[in-house]
């Protein structure tokens, strides 16, 4: 199971937390343990963050440690933590094509849109033979059904947002995406080819960050922003969900700091176009 960076993140968030309310009660796992009647054992874990605790095990610890005015905003975390360790095999029953048909309605209802991306093109400016790559070594790989053609024409159908004047795109690509042959020279060719075409774009913002050495933050996923509510941190075939105000702001001022370290317009186009000679 491919599981989110961020998600795990999430999880020692809420243990750590946990932690802070059983310290406030002056307990330690013990004496915690003791109070609620479970294993030693158990409360470790759930500190740790090895095993995520049930509403059930909040409300418990919360109440036995004086602090039920924790128990909302815990069993929200607790939800989100959750909806992001989503297994993959589940989200994919359905096949690829229903995984990325049913983003559209997401990316429709926002106008505004930050994406960042280290090893690939992001799906919204991929071309078909490129998408049509990127999908089939994920479908291969997991052994799926094969509905690739169909999940690439549902992929490209959400490239017509960025025909809508009201919309705002900004991308962040690492130049090391522009080099990672996900196909063969020809598909690379046109992909790169359509990428100088996307930095003309009135609506849309193409930012690429050099290879150099010295850099202060390298994101360990990619991550799309819609709007200032939702994260979609990016896997091959689809992404998961982030919805947790603080999570989603952090993922805000790591983009930011992220496009001060790219280049733009004339300077972004330079690495593009010296990645695409280098496919001679």
């Amino acid at each position: 199971m491919a599981v989110s960076v961020s998600a795990q993140r999430s999880r020692q968030l809420l243990a750590r937390r946990l932690v802070e309310i059983r310290d406030d009660a002056r307990l330690n796992s013990r004496g915690l343990a003791a109070r609620l009647g479970w294993y030693e054992s158990k409360v470790s874990r759930i500190v740790n963050a090895v095993t995520l605790p049930s509403a059930a095990d909040i409300e418990a610890w919360c109440t036995v440690c004086d602090a039920a005015e924790e128990i909302p905003a815990l069993l929200a975390a607790l939800r989100n933590v959750e909806a992001m360790f989503t297994e993959w095999r589940r989200l994919m029953r359905g096949g690829l094509a229903r995984v990325q048909a049913g983003l559209l309605p997401l990316y429709e209802a926002h106008t505004r849109f930050r994406a960042y991306s280290s090893s690939t093109i992001p799906g919204m400016l991929q071309t078909a033979g490129y998408a049509e790559a990127v999908l089939r070594t994920f479908q291969q790989r997991e052994g799926l059904r094969d509905d690739v053609a169909a999940a690439v024409a549902a992929r490209l159908s959400r490239q017509e947002l960025l025909r809508d004047a009201g919309r705002q795109f900004a991308f962040v690509i690492e130049e090391h995406a522009l080099r990672t042959a996900v196909a063969d020279a020809e598909t690379m060719s046109v992909q790169l080819g359509h990428l100088l075409t996307a930095v003309g774009m009135p609506n849309v913002s193409v930012g690429i960050a050099p290879m150099t050495t010295g850099r202060a933050h390298w994101p360990m996923e990619d991550f799309w922003l819609l709007g200032d509510s939702v994260v979609k941190v990016e896997m091959t075939s689809g992404e998961l969900s982030v919805t947790e105000p603080a999570e989603v702001q952090a993922y805000a001022a790591m983009f930011a700091r992220l496009a001060d370290q790219a280049v733009n317009g004339a300077a972004a186009r330079r690495l593009i176009a010296a990645a695409l000679e280098s496919l001679d």
